[in-house]
């Protein structure tokens, strides 16, 4: 009940975010949001009993999925979430490799072991259990090929399935090093651009440096090399512009003092 009113209210007051775009298409987009959408699939199993006179009480489970809420609290969740949205292109070009290869896998075995084994490798779609075991190289023992012909196959198998299941794990190793960077990027700009427009001393007050550091979340040391970066660059601008005061104090062509 507490879900329940904590949704209606949810839905309700969520019309107050966007003034601009109309009340229910903002509570229409809340809806199909993620957030709410697990919160229904929560709440929905609770009031089916009082409509379908079956137990329905292993629906209970699926209140697990309000779980999934707490990544909003984890800053590493939410960048885990946003590249595997990023990589999401390659995560189904390797799902769709990992189904042609266990059906060829399973089609493969059943040719070989079928006459030898007919009670495990009944059928094609029976034989995919054993090339989803082999691919993944996880190989429980249970189902395993007795020919000379099915051994040569599941031992090339296996040694493709070894590559195939390191893809997504160097995908998502790849996409978070490059997210993570961006993000270090984004926050040095960011405290740089804090530093210029700021009308304090760099050297003289630390404590406001201290400050925007932790607001931005930079560790002691890339907020130490920015602040020397931004002094160089002011002390080289200074530079430069006693070049150019000097030159307009002095004749072009002779030389001369004006």
């Amino acid at each position: 009940m507490v879900f329940s009113i904590e949704y209606l209210l949810r839905l309700w007051s969520v019309a107050e975010a966007k003034p601009d775009n109309t009340t229910w298409k903002q509570r229409w987009d809340w809806i199909r949001s993620p957030s709410a959408l697990i919160d229904l699939v929560a709440i929905v199993p609770a009031f089916l009993n009082f409509f379908v006179n079956i137990d329905l009480r292993f629906l209970r489970i699926l209140r697990l999925f309000r779980i999934l809420k707490l990544t909003r609290y984890f800053a590493s969740m939410r960048i885990l979430l946003v590249v595997i949205s990023k990589e999401r292109g390659s995560f189904q070009a390797v799902i769709f490799i990992l189904i042609i290869m266990i059906v060829t896998a399973s089609s493969g075995i059943y040719l070989v072991e079928n006459h030898a084994q007919p009670e495990e490798f009944e059928s094609i779609p029976k034989a995919m259990w054993w090339a989803v075991v082999t691919l993944t190289t996880v190989g429980y023992g249970d189902v395993t090929p007795i020919t000379n012909a099915g051994k040569i196959l599941g031992a090339i198998i296996t040694i493709l399935g070894v590559g195939l299941a390191a893809l997504p794990a160097g995908i998502l190793a790849t996409g978070l090093a490059n997210e993570l960077a961006q993000r270090r990027e984004e926050l040095e700009q960011h405290f740089r651009e804090q530093l210029i427009d700021s009308d304090f001393d760099l050297v003289q007050n630390q404590m406001m440096i201290d400050k925007i550091r932790r607001e931005l979340g930079l560790d002691k040391e890339q907020a130490q090399n920015i602040v020397l970066q931004v002094l160089r660059e002011q002390e080289l601008e200074r530079r430069e512009k006693e070049v150019e005061v000097r030159q307009k104090n002095f004749c072009p062509h002779c030389g001369e003092v004006l």
